[in-house]
């Protein structure tokens, strides 16, 4: 049987024959010139770099006792413009699996729905689930044969299987992390102070709940890219539950609801303590709370949640300690020592000057593991 291909042949040449004058300025292939710069590296950097879509999100997760808290916010922009605040950044892959989505929302939404459908089809030709392992395996795989190709995935795979509860962190470049914490996205430095400070594996679903959910709320407060409702969700050995979606305008009065201030505050406001921050450029702000450097949005997450206008200085400064302790736990540029002052009506005077390193021990203090939790590590592992 001969095959007819007349159908894919041009009716008429492009080039050659009576044609040559009508095409003859597109005869040749199309050329510009070069930008006139002297390091043509740096300006291809900065031309990327302008056309790359700015993204922001804050979505963490973390496993304790009863299994994986994950939350979410839901908000999704393009730059400074605020595209929704109804997006829905928790996926579910199957009743015992979530996903997360930070990045470009079409390329997290596409690929996540893709590892659902390949994780049915294991089921189907397994008779059993697949592990939270297995799938957070396949989805790097799929993303490493993709990476350069302009994806931008940054997903944690929460789950719980026949070895217990499971965490993973994938992103669009093949990268695969096994852990017990994550936070992504631009508010995630925010969320970490929270997440850091209040995280114990021995919590109670309520309080795990409540951890993710404050971590959340912070982490919108500081980060403008983050916003709209905090979604909390609860993997155990029967599933997924979405445990409440608050939205995080409300959350902000329920934690901080406005009082009137007491006479003797706006007397203190009036003649007391005063706090300015003055930059390089002439700027100068006043306020009740700053934290300056590139350890600050670690900083600041320990602190907004922690402050209370009438702590005692014992208090104010143990808030101060920790919050600089976490700075440096997360911030690679920060370490060294903990100096705490206190100025009050008398002067300034210095309260305490720790190593970092000894303060994380007496936080975190090495204690031997029970047997729950040794079964429970080995079990995931």
């Amino acid at each position: 049987m001969k095959l007819d291909f007349s159908g894919l042949e041009s009716s008429a040449p492009l080039y050659g024959g009576s044609n040559d004058l009508l095409f003859d300025g597109f005869s040749a292939a199309p050329a510009f010139d070069l930008p006139v710069t002297s390091n043509f590296d740096e300006y291809q950097k900065k031309s990327v770099q302008m056309v790359k879509p700015a993204k922001g999100t804050t979505t963490l997760a973390f496993i304790f006792k009863d299994g994986v808290m994950v939350a979410a916010d839901s908000r999704a922009s393009m730059g400074g413009y605020i595209s929704s605040q109804s997006v829905k950044k928790i996926i579910e892959i199957n009743p015992y699996m979530l996903g997360t989505m930070a990045g470009g929302a079409a390329d997290c939404q596409f690929w996540h729905r893709n590892l659902g459908i390949k994780c049915r089809l294991h089921e189907l030709a397994n008779k059993r689930r697949i592990s939270v392992t297995g799938a957070s395996k396949l989805l790097a795989n799929i993303l490493y044969s993709y990476r350069g190709m302009g994806l931008s995935v940054g997903t944690m795979i929460a789950g719980w299987d026949e070895k217990g509860p499971g965490l993973y962190y994938v992103d669009s470049e093949g990268g695969r992390l096994k852990g017990t914490k994550f936070s992504v996205g631009s508010g995630s430095p925010y969320a970490y102070g929270v997440l850091d400070s209040g995280y114990r594996y021995d919590m109670t679903v309520d309080e795990a709940a409540e951890l993710a959910r404050r971590s959340i709320y912070h982490a919108t407060f500081r980060d403008g890219a983050s916003g709209g409702v905090a979604s909390v969700y609860h993997v155990g050995p029967n599933g997924w539950t979405k445990l409440s979606g608050d939205d995080v305008g409300e959350l902000h009065y329920s934690y901080y609801p406005v009082e009137p201030a007491t006479v003797e505050q706006e007397m203190t406001e009036a003649v007391g303590p005063g706090l300015y921050y003055v930059d390089s450029e002439g700027g100068r702000l006043k306020g009740t709370k700053f934290s300056v450097g590139s350890g600050s949005p670690y900083a600041y997450g320990v602190l907004d949640s922690g402050y209370r206008y009438d702590m005692t200085v014992d208090e104010a400064a143990e808030l101060a300690r920790r919050s600089i302790y976490h700075a440096t736990f997360r911030d690679g540029a920060s370490g060294g020592v903990a100096s705490v002052y206190h100025v009050g009506p008398n002067g300034w005077t210095k309260l305490s000057g720790d190593d970092v390193g000894e303060l994380h021990y007496s936080y975190y203090p090495v204690e031997p593991a029970t047997v729950e939790q040794e079964m429970t590590e080995a079990v995931v592992a």
